[in-house]
């Protein structure tokens, strides 16, 4: 019989992040082969129980989907997403005093960075999650729990480590693709091609959508447009992107008319209008039962009510671009300009800092403001590019303009296909600011040496200056402790 390694979490919750779903208790199961954190080394064996017997208890399948859905509570999606995706890129620069996040921002990233480090093991512990739902589902007894519910369950531990190994592959290449949960298989894996792992979150992702209904019954939980919207955004990131594909599934959720871009640009972020008919995606939290510490690190001191220095700092070239487009609207929802004087200054900005905004409400590092992780606009926009590299010019256009238009922008109309790209990755520039794409953008376009090597992320208008950025920086060093304890993996160039 086989045993299965799990951490539990002593009492009951009485909602699971704004849900208000009941069960008995959750035992949230940590299984780990690859990460390198101490914590799950030394695991005390009384906490072996028999798979089987775990999966007859009532309580598994809600306990099982929270557990899938708390691995997007951890700090690399509440905090590390955006300084991987923005700090790294000329959105921002890293703020705050961590030397971790400087390395980044700088792209003088160190095998033994902190950072590296935690977010190696946070996606590595999710996808050991989702892989201990998968085997459950297979096995559970429990009374009342269908073939459908069955199938739905492991429709979303499919997406859940799809979109973890999205952010694997994205960050380190080529990684070791772990699919069962027993460390003896799993513990000395050695890295797979980046097209191989690109290939399993493609097979994952595939039957995540034939078996994710179109609604669920619990607001935040994995739906078939959530998954075919990754897909798109797993095609257009892939080293050969295939047009073709990201058009099919930009088209499959667009004719989901239960989506549609909100009227107002600024509801997405107010904390209001949460779960909106844009949302694809979106992490759940409340702050009675599941805040959100990370809005705490970006927002100044009249809202945050502490006075350390912030990250994220917003870059000349972000604001620049804002204003120079008349996009006040965009600029509002995004930026949020404050003097802090008294409490500390800025190198590039002095005492009046911007900072980033769309995470607006602090409440003491338990915030209930929601991470929208995957939305429409993101999916209109990466249709205009996929029709712009299949010819059709006039579409892309016409999506482009869609995004302008609702923030009050006038219309561009490039009359060739290089300017058209350009339209776009400024559109994107601007339109997802501080939501954790600009890096990978610009990666996945070829963009990113270029981009970065002229970008004024650090300086003001009159003391410009780039980034020295190399093809191996592309990539982030595997963590030591990793090597340390699998000795089949190997380091990326330049490290």
């Amino acid at each position: 019989m086989k045993k299965i390694l799990i951490y539990k979490k002593n009492g009951h919750l009485k909602e699971f992040f704004a849900y208000r779903m009941r069960y008995c208790f959750i035992a949230t199961f940590l299984l780990f082969a690859l990460s390198s954190c101490d914590d799950f080394l030394n695991v005390d064996k009384t906490t072996f129980i028999e798979q089987e017997a775990f999966t007859s208890d009532a309580s598994w399948p809600d306990a099982s989907m929270a557990s899938l859905y708390t691995t997007f509570h951890t700090e690399y999606y509440q905090f590390d997403m955006f300084v991987n995706g923005d700090a790294a890129s000329d959105v921002c620069y890293a703020g705050g005093d961590n030397t971790a996040n400087f390395e980044i921002d700088d792209y003088d990233i160190s095998t033994t960075n902190a950072n590296v480090k935690r977010d190696w093991g946070y996606l590595y512990n999710g996808i050991m999650i989702a892989n201990s739902v998968l085997e459950g589902a297979d096995l559970c007894t429990v009374s009342g729990f269908t073939d459908s519910a069955r199938t739905v369950l492991k429709g979303e531990a499919k997406f859940v480590r799809a979109v973890h190994y999205f952010n694997l592959v994205r960050l380190w290449g080529g990684v070791p693709i772990v699919l069962s949960t027993d460390i003896n298989v799993t513990q000395y894996l050695a890295r797979s091609t980046e097209d191989e792992v690109y290939e399993q979150i493609v097979s994952d992702l595939t039957d995540a959508i034939s078996a994710l209904p179109a609604t669920q019954n619990l607001t935040g939980r994995a739906t078939k447009a959530a998954a075919q919207g990754m897909l798109a955004k797993v095609y257009a990131s892939m080293p050969t992107i295939d047009y073709t594909l990201v058009l099919e599934y930009c088209n499959a959720v667009l004719s989901d008319t239960q989506y549609s871009l909100v009227e107002n640009y600024a509801y997405l972020f107010d904390g209001n209008h949460e779960n909106s008919s844009e949302s694809l995606f979106e992490i759940q939290f409340d702050a009675a039962t599941a805040g959100a510490w990370g809005p705490e690190m970006f927002l100044p001191p009249s809202i945050s009510g502490d006075s350390w220095k912030k990250f994220n700092t917003p870059s000349y070239k972000l604001i620049n671009a804002y204003e120079s487009e008349g996009d006040t609207i965009r600029e509002a929802a995004s930026v949020l300009f404050e003097d802090c004087t008294g409490y500390y200054s800025d190198d590039v900005w002095g005492t009046t800092i911007p900072f980033a905004y769309k995470l607006k409400s602090a409440n003491s590092w338990n915030s209930s403001n929601n991470i929208i992780y995957l939305r429409l606009a993101d999916i209109i926009l990466l249709k205009a590019e996929a029709l712009n590299e299949t010819d059709d010019l006039s579409g892309a256009i016409t999506l482009l303009n869609q995004i302008r238009e609702r923030v009050g922008l006038a219309d561009k109309n490039p009359t060739t296909q290089s300017d058209m790209r350009l339209a776009i990755e400024n559109e994107r520039f601007l339109e997802l600011a501080f939501e954790g794409h600009r890096w990978f953008d610009l990666k996945r376009t070829g963009r990113a040496i270029d981009v970065m090597s002229a970008a004024e992320t650090r300086a003001s208008t009159s003391t410009l200056y780039g980034s020295s950025i190399a093809t191996t920086d592309l990539l982030w060093p595997i963590p030591s402790t990793a090597i340390q304890l699998n000795s089949n993996l190997t380091q990326n160039d330049g490290y």
